[in-house]
């Protein structure tokens, strides 16, 4: 009930006085429980079976289990904020670091709760591992002996300050914009702009999902208090294959109803530039090699499909994908068709000049009648260099065909909720049952 005033209160457009210490407050709530709603509350002398946490944590890993280990990392994330106990924070931290060894991305969302707590904590051992944590996330921006880094952060201008930068998360971008206030007051109605260029980009994901946003690319991130960094991470679908991403921050000062801004870093992203370098290869790979490699070994996979317009037949779809793929000195170790109802899969394998492996699957039926692509690599960046370019050619080649029609589109199958591909055009997505609309889907 308090909450919900609160955040009423924050809206009130008619007292700023008001708005700015609601917002205070709600803020305070959401750096100390990781919501402004939190529903998992754990006593300051929490006394948890780490034993036990531990050998779930195991099994979690094994199975690839990324939703409970969220789950995992928001508890362990409060125990490191509110336990009394400096013996039970520092076990906390311990599984947190063992997390971000088996896959980072989890983790680095809280770099700024992380940095927070660091320039909080009094107790150095616990300073030492919340530092090695750090380091872990962002190895260029912290040092190895925890000392040099507190130097470091001490020694900051005294400025509000905003940074960006990008990379790769599946076949999406992530933009990561961190604002810094290392000015002596509180700053409120603080909020991020990013220039949403929709033929560029599609904004797929924001983080944290407790920001307001407002006109789809307006990020309210409320209060910065005195010294506080806070971290936006923008994950975007790319378009195409030159990625602009701009924005500025607006704020108020303390006691102050006029806006002040600043521009961030413009970045421009060439995808092609990360396409893979493929080498000649003499001789031919064992198909069954290639599905055990795709299978066991591959840490990043990902799909996209494409509904084809009346025009174009599964079978000229399944055609110009290979020539695609064929050009680019892959081999093609495996094509499998049925010309009657047609059905078409091929098996594309390719080793990069710096010994990297990539193995592409063509799918293609009448009955679906849609066009699937899937890639599985080891490289992050490759795998997304190699969706973007085989879209736009594919796009290109299909659209450029005499049967196609000028009123026709090349949807991609995308769940715009979960974000999941699917197999062909649908009332409803298979994985999350959302209700698809053909409107709402790219072309």
């Amino acid at each position: 009930m308090l909450i919900d005033q609160l955040i009423s209160m924050r809206k009130d457009g008619h007292n700023p006085k008001i708005r700015q210490d609601a917002a205070i407050a709600l803020d305070y709530i959401t750096q100390k429980y990781g919501n402004e709603h939190p529903t998992d509350f754990l006593s300051e002398d929490w006394k948890g079976d780490f034993k036990g946490i531990r050998k779930r944590l195991s099994i979690l890993i094994q199975t690839r289990n990324t939703l409970e280990l969220k789950t995992l990392i928001e508890r362990m994330n409060i125990v490191a904020v509110t336990n009394a106990d400096p013996s039970v924070r520092s076990q906390a931290l311990q599984i947190l670091a063992e997390i971000a060894n088996y896959n980072l991305k989890l983790v680095d969302l809280f770099e700024q709760k992380y940095l927070h707590l660091f320039l909080n904590e009094t107790n150095s051992s616990i300073q030492k591992e919340i530092n090695s944590l750090l380091v872990r996330i962002e190895p260029s921006e912290y040092y190895g002996d925890y000392k040099k880094t507190l130097e470091k952060l001490n020694q900051r201008e005294k400025k509000l300050s905003v940074s960006v930068k990008y990379d790769f998360s599946n076949d999406f971008l992530r933009y990561k914009v961190q604002i810094l206030n290392n000015t002596n007051i509180i700053l409120w109605d603080v909020n991020y702009r990013i220039n949403n260029y929709k033929n560029n980009f599609v904004i797929r994901r924001i983080y944290p999902d407790y920001y307001e946003i407002y006109e789809s690319s307006v990020i309210y991130l409320s209060v910065l208090q005195p010294g506080e960094m806070k971290e936006i991470i923008i994950t975007v679908e790319p378009r195409c294959p030159q990625i602009y991403l701009e924005g500025m921050v607006n704020y108020k000062k303390q006691n102050e109803n006029d806006y002040y801004t600043i521009p961030a870093n413009n970045l421009m992203i060439d995808i092609l530039e990360y396409s893979p370098r493929f080498q000649k290869l003499e001789n031919k790979v064992g198909v069954s090699q290639i599905r055990e490699f795709f299978d066991l070994h591959v840490q990043y996979k990902s799909s996209n499909v494409f509904a084809l317009p009346d025009s174009i037949s599964s079978k000229t779809a399944y055609t110009i994908s290979k020539e695609i793929l064929e050009k680019k000195h892959m081999i093609l170790a495996l094509d499998v068709m049925d010309e009657v109802s047609f059905f078409g899969e091929a098996l594309f394998y390719g080793k990069t000049e710096t010994q990297g492996e990539i193995v592409i699957i063509i799918r293609s039926s009448t009955e679906n009648k849609s066009l699937e692509i899937t890639i599985g690599t080891n490289n992050n960046a490759y795998l997304v260099a190699v969706h973007i370019n085989f879209d736009t050619q594919f796009r290109q080649l299909l659209t450029s065909r005499p049967e196609f029609s000028s009123n026709e589109k090349v949807l991609k199958l995308r769940c715009p909720s979960c974000l999941s591909s699917y197999d062909k055009l649908r009332p409803w997505c298979p994985w999350c049952g959302f209700e698809l609309q053909e409107s709402k889907l790219l072309f």
